[in-house]
């Protein structure tokens, strides 16, 4: 590793400045107490002060010539040029000299990070550009005499008086608190001690020579006396409402936003004083002598030298690693308190070594290195003691957000959109730089068509082992829940977590579009608000929501349940930040744009949990000529979602994580004991593994029946009220009787899709899907008349339940998603579906007409669709493991009679997916061999394109656009492509095309017409 030519010129001017400056008169500010301010006032001149702030607000000092070529990130988060490494460097020469001197520089980045990050452009011209055209003073005043590293407990309070508020607060061991021109202060506005720390304190800035300011006595401290420690006093004072940071509420977030920058530079600065005392005990140790030769020669010493060594160069890696984590916009929490609690141990115990190495000289305050031992040790105490930085490296959530390099965010402007948010303010002045490395999210507010008023970021919390009964789930994360609000006539309302598969619901008829300018939105959860919901409150509680025992406020900037059910975001983690865990997600609103983005981010789509949204009509588009753009890039999509959607170990290790963290959390608010051996978030954990986790995707219908018990009497312990409109995670609609066959099959379905998707706004109802309400509405659709028909069998004995055995068998042998069926093993899997001895002489009959042929396919990952009387080949579509398109036409969502997820794979009967309704010579024709002829042809295809029953015609979610199906008319195999607005069609068994010549036919491989240049590849 080696430093830019630029970094070892600031690295020079800073080593000189600290040896011929700092050095020489370091022990007389030590003895004395005096403040440097000459030093300060020359380092000042040099550019060594002030580092951080924006280049807009500054002026370039001459004792530097500053890059402004320097990247932009660098531009935005240290101003002057200089980055946060640059910073560093600077900061470790400075310490070198003397750390109470160069503490008395870095107090004043720390009073100045809650205005440049938080403040509004007045108050950054106001404040920051004096910084820079005179040596002025700030502090940073949080801290008081009960409440230091629990912020939190802070007493001193600000009360709303005419266009501002009065500040009462006594606050504590603020540094450069006698020195300060102006001061940020933390208060709390909010006097109700029940309202958490994100909502209950605001921040000030608070000019030092206003009335009722008052600076204490100098404190007299063991060490690091140059630097001004003193109490600062604020009675009655009156602050305009222009002075307050960000908004009201926002001054613990913006209290807590400034560590992860300013960690770094105290860090370096540790590593300064511990180099200064290996340099002194080296040095040391080379002349003093005992028993006959140089101290250094025994190993003793020699051996504390070199652990000294080791400790300085891990240190200043960890300083250097934190820098270089902001300067690439990367979130560095994780780092910045290693390189904190490490570099505060190896100043002290590089200090403590080097008074042993100096023996009795080194207890005497003529040696320099007396000092040094008594100003190391605050590096373990302020800034956040070494305590408070273990806290935050031992959660795994900030390791697996930082160690792996997945997740971004920004501090910048992740905090700048909650803090709008928060207020319920406009969004156009968010209108930030897309390029801007450190842009966490942009959102064109004048571009939204349906004009939202709220699109909220923020993070999800962790709920720590000891929230959790035995400990046995770790630390899981807090999935979105979804809502209808009464009175708005807008459709369920969805708080989306990017932390596991995704689904969106726009409301009403108000999703028109949702335009933005990035093709990279990095966000956590957005929440879509209509126009008139937000018009109607401002405020929602979850008794707006319709569960009435749930009473906890939702906070729309910040919501965070701890294990206890409180609304408590404050003692969790000792530096939250709202903005605390980004993830990326990919939206188009174009084929463009969706072109554009496979091509250049492809690989986003290989790991969890990257995903696709398209928006307005662009599902439809696909269906014309733009059509070639999805064709083109279809293997990357196909990989990415079959990846999202059925990898074992995204189920194993997340989704049911997460789906049992969710439900039980239920059950925390509404205040009922944990039972693991019968809650719903156990038997849902269960079965997941055994539903969909197995090679085979083998199923239990014992388990399955368990888990349908639990959410039963989950939900009525929930809301006693009346019926279970909402539940997080959990879809199952119209289920009751476990036994029925058909239920089976779709409860099946369904918990694969909804775990999937952990998301949805289906009813749940837990009867039958027969005596349900929905299927008078036209008729009941397929799906009603479906039931109809099966009950009726049902009831007339030709067709009967199913044991578990027979059913284990059938999802093990009929289920293609993991292996590969024999024709054998379907033809006994298809026999056992009719278990009365009627039922079976009739799939007999029909099993020797149409699987006696010779052109049977090769079953692979093949959807398998057969038609029967019966129809039992509605049942094995609801049991097929890889659901795979429908179309957008709104009949056939009314035909299916039941609504999937906005995620779902929705692949509808054959009638329904291949013909448009148009063309139905009946209204219920269930007769797919009059569009798939026994010679092949293919008769007046519907145009497909990607599909989501239920949702806005204007929003769809993206899939393949692509069908396979099979039938029993010949066992006909038929592909839809959309290549440059035509169709083709083909002949699986005797590779023929129906209508364009020749194909070639190949397992997930590529389809191409002799008539045509374009290639399909698909997985």
């Amino acid at each position: 590793m080696e430093l830019s030519p630029d970094q070892k010129q600031f690295q020079d001017v800073a080593r000189k400045f600290a040896r011929e400056e700092i050095i020489p008169r370091a022990a007389h500010y030590d003895q004395t107490g005096e403040y440097p301010r000459d030093i300060i006032e020359k380092a000042w001149k040099l550019g060594l002060v002030n580092t951080h702030i924006p280049t807009k607000y500054g002026e370039t000092c001459s004792g530097i010539k500053f890059d402004q070529r320097r990247n932009h990130v660098a531009e935005m988060l240290s101003g002057l040029g200089l980055g946060s490494f640059e910073t560093c460097l600077i900061e470790e020469e400075l310490a070198y000299g003397c750390s109470g001197i160069a503490t008395a520089v870095a107090a004043n980045s720390l009073g100045e990070a809650p205005v440049i990050y938080f403040g509004n452009d007045e108050q950054k011209k106001k404040y920051l550009t004096r910084m820079t055209q005179e040596p002025f003073i700030c502090a940073y005043c949080v801290t008081e005499a009960g409440a230091g590293s629990d912020v939190a407990g802070i007493k001193g309070k600000a009360e709303k008086k005419g266009d501002g508020y009065v500040l009462n607060a006594q606050k504590m061991w603020i540094t450069n608190g006698g020195q300060a021109n102006w001061y940020f202060v933390l208060a709390r506005t909010n006097p109700d001690p029940n309202v958490p720390a994100g909502k209950a304190f605001t921040g000030f800035v608070v000019e030092a020579d206003w009335p009722g300011v008052s600076p204490g006595r100098k404190e007299q401290n063991m060490g690091q006396r140059a630097s001004d420690t003193r109490g600062v006093s604020f009675e009655d004072v009156f602050v305009p409402k222009e002075n307050v940071l960000g908004e009201e509420g926002m001054g613990f977030k913006i209290a807590m936003g400034a560590f992860d920058v300013t960690r770094p530079p105290v860090a370096a600065a540790g590593v300064g004083l511990a180099q200064r005392a290996l340099d002194e005990a080296t040095a040391w140790a080379l002349q003093r002598k005992t028993f006959g030769t140089e101290i250094i020669n025994h190993q003793a010493v020699a051996f504390m030298l070199a652990e000294m060594a080791m400790g300085i160069e891990c240190a200043r890696m960890a300083w250097q690693r934190a820098a270089w984590e902001v300067d690439n916009g990367l979130r560095n929490t994780y780092f910045a308190a290693i390189a904190k609690a490490l570099a505060g141990d190896v100043a002290e115990k590089c200090a403590t070594n080097a008074v042993q190495i100096f023996g009795g000289a080194g207890f005497n305050s003529e040696y320099p290195v007396e000092k040094l031992m008594r100003d190391s040790k605050i590096f373990n105490i302020y800034e956040g003691t070494a305590q408070i930085q273990r806290m935050i490296i031992s959660r795994p959530t900030y390791y697996n957000t930082t160690h792996h390099g997945q997740l971004r965010s920004s501090e910048v402007e992740g905090m700048a959109l909650v803090q709008a948010l928060h207020s319920h303010t406009s969004l156009e002045h968010l209108d930030c730089d897309l390029h801007h490395e450190h842009a966490a999210l942009f959102v064109g507010y004048p571009d939204l068509d349906w004009s939202p008023h709220l699109i909220l970021l923020f993070p999800p919390y962790y709920y720590k082992k000891s929230h959790m009964s035995g400990g046995s789930l770790g630390d899981v994360p807090l999935d979105g829940v979804a809502f209808e609000l009464p009175g708005t006539g807008a459709r369920p309302v969805s708080i989306v977590n990017v932390a596991g598969p995704i689904s969106i619901t726009m409301t009403g008829g108000k999703a028109k579009s949702f335009q933005h300018k990035s093709e990279n939105m990095k966000a956590t959860r957005i929440l879509f608000l209509c126009e008139e919901m937000y018009q109607q409150k401002s405020t929602m509680t979850l008794s707006d929501i319709k569960m009435p025992h749930l009473q906890q406020q939702i906070s729309f900037s910040y919501f965070h349940l701890d294990g206890n059910g409180n609304d408590d975001d404050v003692n969790d983690h000792p530096d939250c930040h709202v903005a605390e865990r980004m993830r990326d997600v990919l939206v188009v609103n174009d084929t463009a744009t969706l072109n554009n983005l496979l091509h250049q981010e492809g690989d986003t789509f290989n790991y969890r949990p990257g995903f696709l949204l398209t928006f307005a009509n662009f599902g439809r588009g696909l269906a014309n000529s733009e059509g070639s753009v999805w064709a083109e890039n279809r293997k990357i999509v196909a990989r990415h979602f079959r990846h999202v959607g059925l990898g074992k170990q995204a189920l194993d290790e997340s989704i049911r994580t997460e789906l049992q963290c969710v439900l039980k959390h239920i059950r925390i608010r509404a205040g009922v004991p944990y039972d693991p051996q019968e809650d719903l978030a156990h038997a849902i954990g269960n079965i997941v593994c055994s539903l969909l986790a197995g090679e085979g995707w083998v199923a239990h219908s014992a388990s399955l029946s368990t888990a349908l018990k639990s959410i039963d009497r989950l939900l009525k312990v929930v809301n006693q009220a009346g019926p279970i409109n909402y539940v997080p995670e959990i879809h199952i609609f119209a289920m009751a009787v476990t036994n029925f066959l058909p239920s089976l099959f779709m409860a099946y379905m369904k918990i694969q899709n909804f775990l999937h998707s952990l998301l949805g706004t289906a009813k749940i109802h837990l009867q039958k899907i027969s005596t349900d309400g929905r299927r008078k509405r036209s008729g009941g659709g397929l799906a009603g008349a479906y039931l109809r028909e099966m009950e009726a069998k049902e009831q007339k004995g030709v067709i009967g339940h199913m044991s578990e055995t027979q059913l284990l068998v059938v999802m093990r042998d009929l289920l293609v998603g993991g292996v590969d069926p024999t024709l054998a093993a379907v033809r006994w899997g298809l026999l056992q579906l009719a278990t009365h001895p009627e039922a079976q002489k009739r799939m007999q009959s029909e099993i020797d007409a149409h699987f006696a042929r010779d052109e049977m396919p090769s079953f692979e990952d093949r959807i398998i669709l057969p038609y029967s009387e019966s129809c039992m080949w509605e049942i094995l579509r609801l049991a097929a493991p890889i659901p795979v398109v429908g179309h957008t036409n709104a009949y056939a969502a009314q035909c299916l009679g039941y609504s999937f997820p906005p995620r779902t794979w929705v692949i509808g009967n054959l009638w329904g997916a291949l013909r448009n309704p148009d063309d139905w010579e009946q209204p219920n024709d269930f007769h797919p061999q009059r569009f798939l002829n026994h010679e092949g042809k293919f008769c007046k295809p519907a145009a497909l394109t990607p599909f989501s029953v239920g949702m806005s015609e204007e929003l769809c979610w993206g899939s393949a656009c692509k069908a396979n199906f099979v039938c029993f008319s010949g066992w006909y195999h038929a592909e839809v492509h959309y290549q440059s607005g035509r169709r083709t069609g083909t002949h699986f068994a005797r590779g023929k095309s129906a209508e364009d010549g020749d194909f070639e036919d190949k397992y997930l491989g590529s389809t191409r017409s002799q008539s045509s240049n374009d290639v399909t590849p698909h997985e």
